[in-house]
């Protein structure tokens, strides 16, 4: 049953995108024309001009030809006047449109799909984000949003190219058709070659864009970490920048290697389509200057003709280069579309959540876990129960699972195998968005949001905290004096990514700010999991005591490798290797003379006043 359920949960979301080029195009142009419906005209509009401005071009010097051979320059200088004139405003509404089409892309890109994606990173369900591999996919999967010139907006460009090549293809191929068949024979060799050259290519580059991901993905960690401040101190005192140095040359030596054999293959593509250009180019004045001599065409239908066969074979060409480009954007865009179609719960779904008057009942039965591509369960067979506003201590080493049971508890997994029960009810049959909001929760990774202190603290938008709740949650952990000097108090930026004047909290005091979240909160769960970390053991021994006060009518679990936390709780479960191997009071567990004595044994003079070791300043 176990592995039914691990087996269900890793395939979850794992659907391929394989939508073909037209899907797509179908896709971002129906995104385009609704997010913009006055696109619907001007894209015909860019198309039209874009083929008459080349057929004009090509048509003035014949003209001009034919009026000096028929010395009727009066007819030229009228004809010219009117070409020049159909010239100008084409011109004018070409570029128009283009302007216009090249903004409402970019707006659309991110407008649409760029939010969807970072709505889509922000809410999927945990299981779809935290595995390495599926980093990579969502890392993978952005590229199509974040520039022009790849996947969304690449294709609605290249898809209106595509068909804009096609449409020159069709009117200058007319003229064509009536020339020598050697003329047109070379045309469709260059067309069919090139579209193999570049769909080469183009595989090549699908097949391996996850390893350029992967090295762009490297490369920003480094680029992060070495702007980092925590990371800078120990950088400069044990003088380790060369890491850096080193592990970005080997990276650059990769990604200059994929590179140049991906422009190999790209270079191909250009190396026979010259060939066939000077083929074509031999060709065509060997027919025209033939057909020129014996009296078929005259001088002026020469140089018409001249330039009508050099413009289809740019319009060939533009038809496999396009062509090429929506092959490329396509495969950026199913990436993409991989990440877009993850399932996720349905954060509607499922019974709402009874209001709570008290911290409920939560009870673990027989609960295992295993992530994804591990070769053993993490959590094994957990089974205990934690009675209405009781209070919990769950201690134990690193890596004995209690993080992941947090996680767990919180909705963000769901058990392999087992139950998670809230008052008797599984958690699994609640609405998740419901579920989560009993909770008050600390986790063990520090993370402040680059926002306002009052927006960290209260989880709201701006003007709709409740302000004086923000500050007696800071007055509660000792932050307050501190944020009522700055600047611009509880509306101060935390860090400087978004406001230059914003400030930096220390570490402990990035704790500090959490735990007042967690207060804001005011859940009837409060869970918090390693939340003193930063912390030297008599500040954390007080923010616990603290923290002892506001459980009133809650059910609490508190989790520590560190036992700072356990003599205030109710019971204690020590959680050894996935399993529960002690439980009971701090008296108790004394008694028994087991694991927890003696790691209690050892850390406590710890807790006492003077006794605070050098690692803990």
């Amino acid at each position: 049953m176990a592995g039914d359920k691990r087996e269900k949960r890793m395939k979850t979301g794992r659907r391929p995108a394989g939508a073909s080029v037209v899907q797509n195009v179908v896709l971002v142009t129906k995104t385009l024309f609704r997010t913009y419906p006055e696109t619907i005209w001007v894209t015909p509009v860019y198309m039209i001009c874009s083929v008459l401005l080349p057929l004009l071009s090509a048509v003035i010097p014949s003209v001009a030809i034919a009026a000096i051979t028929d010395g009727n320059p009066k007819r030229f200088f009228v004809l010219l006047l009117g070409i020049l004139l159909v010239q100008f405003v084409a011109n004018v509404l070409l570029n128009y449109s283009d302007m216009l089409l090249r903004n409402r892309r970019v707006y659309t890109r991110l407008k649409v799909f760029f939010l969807d994606y970072v709505r889509k990173s922000l809410t999927t369900d945990y299981v779809n984000m935290e595995p390495a591999k599926c980093q990579a996919e969502f890392k993978k999967g952005g590229k199509a949003v974040i520039g022009n010139n790849w996947g969304a907006e690449r294709l609605m460009t290249e898809s209106v190219e595509f068909l804009r090549h096609l449409l020159g293809l069709l009117t200058f191929g007319t003229a064509v058709l009536r020339l020598d068949y050697r003329i047109l024979l070379i045309l469709v060799v260059m067309f069919v070659l090139d579209l193999i050259l570049r769909g080469y290519a183009v595989r090549y580059d699908n097949e391996h864009r996850i390893v350029l991901s992967e090295i762009h993905r490297k490369q920003e960690y480094l680029e992060r970490g070495s702007l980092t401040l925590t990371a800078g101190k120990d950088v400069r005192v044990y003088q380790t920048e060369n890491w850096f140095h080193q592990i970005s040359e080997k990276l650059l030596a990769q990604a200059a290697a994929f590179l140049k054999k991906s422009g190999l293959r790209w270079y191909w593509p250009s190396f026979g389509n010259q060939v066939c250009v000077a083929a074509q180019e031999i060709v065509t004045y060997f027919v025209l200057v033939g057909m020129a001599l014996s009296g078929k065409i005259t001088v002026a239908e020469f140089t018409l003709q001249l330039g009508l066969v050099r413009g289809f074979s740019q319009w060939i060409y533009g038809v496999s280069v396009s062509y090429g480009a929506l092959k490329k954007a396509n495969g950026e865009m199913n990436d993409y579309r991989l990440v877009m179609e993850k399932r996720d719960r349905n954060v509607t779904e499922g019974v709402p959540v009874p209001e709570l008057s008290k911290g409920p009942e939560i009870e673990f039965r027989d609960v295992c876990f295993r992530y994804p591509g591990e070769e053993k369960d993490t959590l094994s067979h957990i089974s205990f129960t934690i009675k209405p506003e009781e209070r919990i201590a769950l201690v134990g080493n690193n890596g004995a699972g209690k993080t992941t049971l947090v996680k767990l508890l919180c909705g963000l997994y769901q058990p392999d195998s087992g139950q998670i029960l809230i008052n008797g009810e599984d958690i699994a049959g609640y609405r998740i968005s419901e579920y989560q909001k009993l909770l008050s929760v600390v986790f063990q990774d520090v993370s402040l949001l680059s926002f306002t202190v009052e927006m960290n603290v209260s989880g709201a938008m701006p003007g709709e905290a409740d302000k004086e709740r923000v500050k007696e949650v800071l007055q509660a952990v000792a932050l307050w004096e501190k944020v009522e000097k700055l600047p611009n108090g509880t509306e101060t930026y935390v860090t400087q990514d978004l406001d230059e004047n914003g400030v930096q909290f220390s570490g402990g005091e990035t704790q500090r700010l959490l735990l007042a979240r967690a207060m804001y909160r005011n859940g009837k769960i409060l869970i918090l999991d390693e939340p003193t970390s930063a912390l030297d053991p008599i500040a954390e021994s007080r923010i616990y005591e603290e923290y002892n006060s506001m459980t009133k009518e809650k059910t609490a679990l508190f989790i520590s490798h560190r036992l700072a936390s356990t003599k205030f709780c109710d019971r204690i479960l020590f959680l050894s290797e996935g399993r529960i191997t002690e439980s009971g009071s701090h008296e108790e567990l004394m008694k028994k003379q087991g694991v927890y004595k003696e790691l209690f044994d050892i850390q406590s003079h710890y807790y006492k006043e003077g006794k605070v070791s050098e690692d803990e300043r």
